[in-house]
């Protein structure tokens, strides 16, 4: 009797597609590919796949089409959207149609891990191959790597999270891992098997938030060609994410305080309220108490999200985590390379010194630069990117917020050098988004230009 995971990977994507067959082969399950909806077919006639990674951009189709027939010819093969995060909408429609799940591009290694382990654990007929995918966890919790004090105190904390859906704000800076966290508290929630849809309210224009997160009924604005539920509503009785909740405007924390305290919604263009069961779980990179005192948040909804407070820590602060880290990642990344890869002593030295402004995020985009470049089996220092390799790298005491900053503005700008101004380059190697990037400069330009002129060191790129 077979008892490996079966997965059919659909995209068009080359680098994509083998992308996912190096994870899928990694967690432990057996992998196929195809790069239309023709060989998808052929495929799924050729034996029915117990999983499905789908992009629903194909080129000789729509990827709906194609899920509807899976889900018609075989309802026990769960299915994973795979879409970029303009079109999230569209995968939460195909999630209407059977979709067990979605997951946006660009995605991480360890998202696509946890969401392939949790899928399948809908077979449980096939234990011995579900057990290989959670070998992978052996030195985390849930897709979450490490070891530390600190870390295990956070898995105890979710464990504890299991039969209870209480509003939970996470809070931690960028890259430190905070919606695994949230992932890993739905799937050890009562409702592990309903939707967890991330919203990321950093990017979502302030005009749409609204209707995103309550929907709205035909005809409420320009563009409103028929209605439309919020995700609070196609949530169901899973969980909603809202990451950077932060932010988002006054006026829109004013009415998601509402519909939080009552448990009702009003969608764009309605008079009616709408009940909706969706568990809430935040998180922002932001001290949120600091953000009530100035204003820019309010206190009743702060303590509103605030019911179970967890706090992630970042990198510099469990560095005992960063080994680890670095073999789950080289192994990761070896697979993808097909050629396996080892990290010298002294590079070893070299990621434990640094002090990650970019957290975990940054880590990783690290190593996978680093396997990628070495042109020797043996990852050493001159594999490393310039900015960790740096001889004059300062290593100043962490004890201060004042010296926090400036171990911060020290990295982006290395990262700048290196990329030669590229923001784009320099975000990625930070590990953070651009918009994160952006906000930074904004920040820093701001600190510069508060002191007096005497004072002001070299001069920021412009912002």
């Amino acid at each position: 009797m077979k008892t490996q995971i079966s997965v059919l990977i659909v995209d068009d994507d080359d680098e994509v597609r083998n992308l996912c067959a190096a994870i899928v082969s990694n967690v432990g399950f057996l992998p196929r590919a195809a790069s239309n909806t023709v060989e998808a077919r052929t495929l799924l006639g050729q034996a029915k796949p117990d999983l499905v990674l789908l992009d629903l951009r194909l080129p000789d189709g729509d990827g709906t089409d194609l899920l509807k027939e899976i889900k018609e010819n075989s309802p026990q093969t769960e299915v994973i959207v795979i879409t970029a995060y303009g079109t999230i909408r569209s995968a939460v429609d195909a999630m209407k149609m059977g979709a067990y799940h979605y997951i946006t591009k660009p995605f991480s290694t360890r998202d696509m891990i946890v969401l392939l382990r949790n899928a399948a654990r809908r077979h449980p007929e096939k234990s011995s191959s579900i057990q290989a995918a959670d070998d992978l966890d052996s030195e985390g919790f849930h897709g979450i790597i490490g070891v530390s004090s600190c870390m295990k105190k956070i898995y105890s904390l979710i464990r504890r999270l299991g039969n209870v859906d209480s509003t939970v704000l996470i809070q931690g800076e960028s890259g430190t891992g905070k919606e695994l966290v949230a992932r890993a508290i739905h799937a050890c929630g009562p409702n592990a098997d309903k939707p967890f849809i991330p919203i990321d309210c950093n990017i979502l224009n302030e005009n749409i938030i609204e209707s995103e997160l309550f929907g709205h009924l035909k005809g409420a604005f320009t563009g409103a060609t028929r209605d439309r539920d919020g995700l609070f509503k196609v949530a169901g009785k899973g969980t909603v994410f809202l990451d950077e909740i932060s932010e988002i405007a006054l006026e829109i924390q004013t009415k998601l305080l509402r519909a939080i305290q009552e448990r009702t919604m009003k969608p764009v263009g309605s008079t009616r309220q709408i009940e909706f069961d969706a568990r809430i779980i935040a998180a922002t990179h932001r001290d949120l108490e600091a953000e009530v005192k100035r204003g820019a948040f309010r206190e009743d909804l702060f303590y509103r999200l605030n019911v179970i407070p967890i706090t992630v820590p970042p990198l510099r602060y469990r560095k005992e985590d960063i080994p680890v880290l670095v073999s789950q990642f080289i192994q990761t990344f070896s697979v993808a390379k097909k050629q396996p890869c080892t990290l010298s002593g002294a590079a070893l030295s070299a990621l434990t010194e640094y002090d990650w402004p970019g957290n975990v995020r940054e880590l990783e985009n690290c190593i996978e630069q680093a396997v990628a470049l070495s042109l020797s089996p043996v990852i050493d220092v001159d594999d490393l990117p310039l900015r960790i390799r740096r001889k004059e790298r300062v290593h100043t005491p962490l004890a201060g917020a004042k010296c926090l900053r400036e171990l911060e503005r020290e990295a982006i700008l290395a990262a700048l050098r290196d990329t030669n101004g590229n923001r784009r380059q320099a975000a990625r190697l930070l590990g953070i988004a651009e918009s994160t990037l952006y906000l930074k400069l904004k920040e820093m330009k701001s600190e510069i230009c508060d002191l007096p002129s005497r004072s002001r060191g070299k001069s920021l790129p412009r912002v």
